[in-house]
């Protein structure tokens, strides 16, 4: 904790406070042609004790978003407060591959590594121009002895969203048969106090929603309505298929067809 008082002279609407991100974090300013302390963010107050308000702090090219809770000390500190920055947005990975984490249509401008068994990182917005939404995709690892199917990402997945969210992965490589080779995760995400939490995990023997050909003959295709031909799933007859929505705020519609 570090210690902190206003100033004697504040402004009439009462005292406010600002931050900003401090070292290793820096921007460059074109100005002055070197580089300079991050920008400080919008003044904000820390009158409303039990609250939690969010707070957008600016790095070299990027944006995180936190949350400041203001909290009253007890004891000999009871006039004392507390005031904890928080992430607004984290992700946890309980998968058993490392996965890498960017914001929709911002990729090529930085993306963050979250390590497998519940490695963690904090979302960051990289481009305001693009919607505050997030994709993912697999990574190879190292330690395990499997085929490099080399993934995609998924689809763009809102940060708003509460409950849980069936998200597909696809690979680059198809399968022998021509057929796509998928992988299915669910994202849960949860308010953790003021903390939105997303946690990846593998749907396992508990598919979002299950596909079963019960048809004795012929081969089902299956797709998201509004998803190209080429992505399209397959079911032989009797089987049964794990699935989830190639678009996860997409249309909810399944379209069915037999294979030629």
């Amino acid at each position: 904790p570090v210690p902190f008082s206003f100033h004697w002279k504040t402004d009439v609407a009462g005292p406010k406070a600002t931050v900003r991100l401090g070292a290793p974090f820096r921007q460059f300013s074109s100005r002055l042609g070197h580089e300079v302390p991050c920008d400080w963010c919008r003044p904000f107050s820390a009158d409303g004790v039990g609250s939690s308000s969010p707070i957008e702090v600016a790095g070299e090219g990027f944006k995180v978003d936190l949350v400041l809770q203001v909290d009253k000390e007890e004891g000999p500190l009871f006039q004392t407060k507390t005031l904890t920055f928080l992430p607004r947005y984290v992700l946890c990975n309980r998968l058993d591959v490392p996965i890498e984490l960017g914001q929709a249509g911002a990729e090529a401008a930085g993306t963050a590594v979250v390590e497998k068994d519940g490695g963690m990182a904090v979302v960051r917005w990289l481009d305001e121009s693009k919607d505050r939404r997030v994709r993912l995709r697999l990574l190879p690892d190292e330690n395990r002895n499997h085929e490099d199917w080399d993934w995609e990402w998924s689809g763009a997945l809102s940060v708003e969203t509460v409950g849980y969210t069936p998200v597909k992965v696809w690979a680059a490589r198809r399968r022998a048969d021509g057929s796509p080779h998928v992988f299915n995760i669910m994202v849960h995400a949860s308010m953790q106090g003021a903390v939105k939490l997303l946690v990846v995990h593998a749907q396992g023997q508990d598919p979002a929603i299950l596909v079963q050909n019960a048809s004795k003959f012929a081969t089902i295709c299956y797709r998201q309505a509004g998803v190209e031909r080429d992505l399209q799933e397959k079911a032989a007859p009797g089987e049964c298929a794990g699935f989830s929505w190639d678009i996860p705020h997409g249309p909810t519609v399944l379209e069915l067809s037999f294979e030629e």
